[in-house]
């Protein structure tokens, strides 16, 4: 494992400890994590709540765009998902200043790096003063650290956490597995078979031997033909032409200024191309071309 970068004050949490004081700010540590209230996710996996992150540790992270600190943070978390997400630490970054459209418009031409979940909503059980600052969970679903009453934690603490992390039960692999494939039957449902594609793909990947996992290979079997392999590839060629990352929500690299707007127009043109044959892929390209056609500021 490639050695984590100390996580310094400034990730975790600007509230002083004797503000917090002279506040009554009572910390959550040692309590079961509050719920978030999230209405929408970003590279979402079908866990919607932090009870069905139980057994990993998560870092909750309280950002916002608007919020220089908060950007000057994900590449810090992108690196903390990289090097220890495979040994049970979950990242959540929630925003309840932004929507999935400014989001979209950020991750495109701003800072296309984050690769954890964006939660966007509410946590009315935490007392958030300021941001960023970040919550640090235990596998047991119990609050660690926690940030928003002042305190602040290291790799360290993060790493000491993550050895109360055990492998993962063959109820737990199809538990997460069913949850996947119900959110996958979601995008299906809406006929974008591109992003239900990826999502079934992951099942079959990580959870090989579920009975889910059988369900989603069955699932990938029916897009192979008729019009849902018509609209997939549509939908393939779209995401390719915008450039976007593997679950379509926002662009894999920045485009440089000078592009997006040509970037637009071409999404624009193939959307009116392909509309009659695949109406789903072609409401695709319409959302990017707007995407690109409004730089984020």
């Amino acid at each position: 494992m490639r050695e984590v970068t100390r996580w310094v004050l400034s990730a975790v949490a600007f509230v002083a400890v004797a503000v917090a004081e002279a506040t009554g700010q009572t910390s959550l540590e040692g309590e079961t994590a509050p719920e978030i209230q999230v209405r929408e996710w970003i590279h979402g996996d079908g866990r919607t709540t932090l009870a069905d992150f139980k057994g990993k540790v998560v870092l909750l992270e309280f950002w916002k765009t608007r919020c220089g600190a908060s950007r000057g943070e994900i590449r810090h978390l992108a690196k903390l998902a990289d090097d220890l997400g495979k040994k049970g630490l979950e990242i959540v970054a929630l925003t309840s200043d932004d929507d999935r459209a400014s989001l979209a418009r950020f991750l495109s031409h701003a800072d296309p790096s984050p690769n954890y979940r964006i939660a966007i909503g509410g946590a009315s059980g935490y007392a958030v003063t300021r941001v960023p600052c970040a919550v640090l969970i235990g596998a047991d679903g119990k609050v660690l650290v926690d940030g928003t009453s002042g305190r602040t934690f290291s790799d360290r603490d993060i790493l000491a956490a993550l050895k109360a992390v055990r492998p993962a039960s063959a109820d737990d692999v199809e538990a997460q597995a069913a949850r996947r494939l119900a959110f996958a039957e979601t995008f299906a449902k809406d006929r974008l078979f591109a992003r239900a594609e990826f999502e079934l793909t992951q099942i079959v990947k990580t959870c090989a031997g579920a009975p889910s996992s059988s369900r989603a290979e069955a699932m990938l079997k029916s897009f192979e033909t008729g019009e849902a392999a018509l609209e997939l590839d549509a939908q393939k060629d779209v995401a390719r032409l915008a450039g976007l990352n593997a679950t379509l929500e926002h662009a894999a690299e920045r485009p440089k200024s000078s592009e997006a707007a040509s970037l637009a127009k071409r999404l624009s043109k193939k959307a009116d191309e392909i509309r009659a044959k695949t109406p789903r892929a072609a409401a695709l390209a319409e959302e990017w071309a707007a995407v690109y056609a409004e730089p984020w500021k």
